[in-house]
């Protein structure tokens, strides 16, 4: 799973291509708000991996 931080999105975005998955989350919104709307749209691996990359900070941004 690839992460991504965006500016101007106000949704957690999932993109899943063969086995690559990509998911941008609102780099504004707390990782509270992130984890909820990310429960409605990813898989409860997904998920589970996406909570463990907002608490270790591995989000990386396009402008990077």
């Amino acid at each position: 799973m690839r992460l991504i931080r965006l500016a101007d999105t106000p949704v957690v975005v999932h993109i899943r291509h063969k086995d690559d998955v990509l998911v941008a989350v609102p780099a504004r919104l707390s990782e509270s708000d992130i984890l909820t709307m990310a429960s409605l749209i990813l898989s409860e691996d997904e998920y589970a991996e996406l909570s463990t990359s907002l608490t270790s900070d591995r989000l990386t941004s396009p402008h990077d």
